[in-house]
């Protein structure tokens, strides 16, 4: 017939462990990299016709599904969408997404946003994130909204930051002797090209000041022939900051640049004078993003950072 539509649908939840052979017959590089360990989907096609075109669309659900993608790992995800495919791609209605738990290096919980695909005359769509929010070491985090054209994906926005845990953020690095009290809230602008992701003039500022607590053993303390570095490692030994400041730089490369600034008070150092100290560092992060093993070298990294790169205003009495 000239004219006609048909209607498939799924008679109940699909199992997605069985879609990793459909995956494979319909784009080989996607399976390699797309493990689905749980859950289920449901899926509603429509395919209306007529002498001048082919009109398909689809309803997409998806149920507690868990697995990974490359080095992402996700459990209770969350899908409800509906996609017109032909003859444009697009979005009929935003479509809801929302996770468990979402880790690729460090994990985001509670995660929830509202996506959705706008055609745009080219042969991919625009994507758009229309709003997105989760929990970020105990704090949280929120984007959006955000466009970006998928033939050339560039995008700019910024990553919003409240209340996070510093306790918990030190917990992940795992540096021996390392404790950190108070949160922070902070804006971090992102920007997304065909080269990469890239981070400018980041900025985390603490909430209400908290203490820094790093003790070195008297070995390493003895190790150490500069009495200014002396200083600086008995200030942190039992630091109370009043102000704590990050900015960080990112590069697509995986380059991290991060200048820290703290304004406080040691009684370690037994004065009340404040105490002013600077520490830059540059490290290469696309491997720690992978992996959390990497501590033993991070507190040699903080170690030397200590020794080398801090400036202070610290009482010369003091010294």
């Amino acid at each position: 017939p000239s004219r006609g539509l048909v209607t498939v649908r799924t008679d109940s939840n699909l199992e997605l462990t069985r879609l990793q052979g459909i995956l494979q017959n319909w784009q080989p590089g996607l399976d390699s990299e797309l493990s689905l360990t749980d859950g289920s989907g449901f899926l509603e096609a429509n395919v209306n016709w007529s002498p001048d075109e082919y009109d398909v669309s689809a309803n997409i659900t998806i149920e507690d599904a868990s697995g990974g993608y490359g080095d992402t790992e996700f459990t209770g995800l969350a899908l409800d969408g509906s996609w017109r495919l032909l003859p444009t791609l697009a979005s009929e209605r935003p479509a809801r997404l929302k996770c468990a738990s979402l880790r690729y290096g460090i994990g985001v919980s509670n995660l929830a946003a509202s996506v959705s695909l706008a055609d745009n005359g080219n042969s991919l769509p625009t994507l758009r994130l229309l709003w997105l929010r989760g929990t970020l070491f105990d704090g949280q985090m929120s984007v959006g909204p955000i466009d970006i054209d998928l033939n050339a994906p560039r995008g700019a926005f910024n990553i919003n930051v409240q209340d996070l845990d510093l306790a918990r953020v030190a917990e992940t690095q795992s540096v021996s002797g390392l404790t950190i009290e108070g949160r922070v809230d902070g804006v971090l602008p992102v920007d997304v090209s065909p080269v990469g992701l890239r981070i400018r003039n980041g900025l985390l500022r603490d909430r209400e000041g908290g203490v820094i607590r790093y003790a070195v053993s008297d070995e390493q303390a003895a190790a150490r022939d500069s009495p200014l570095t002396d200083v600086v490692i008995g200030a942190l030994r039992d630091f109370h900051y009043q102000v704590l400041e990050a900015q960080a730089d990112y590069d697509p490369d995986g380059t991290l640049r991060l200048a820290l600034h703290l304004e406080g008070t040691s009684p370690s150092l037994e004065t009340d004078r404040p105490v002013h100290i600077n520490i830059n560092s540059e490290q290469n992060v696309l491997s720690l993003l992978k992996s959390l093993e990497y501590a033993s070298g991070l507190n040699q990294s903080l170690d030397q950072q200590i020794r080398d790169q801090y400036d202070t205003d610290a009482d010369p009495s003091t010294r």
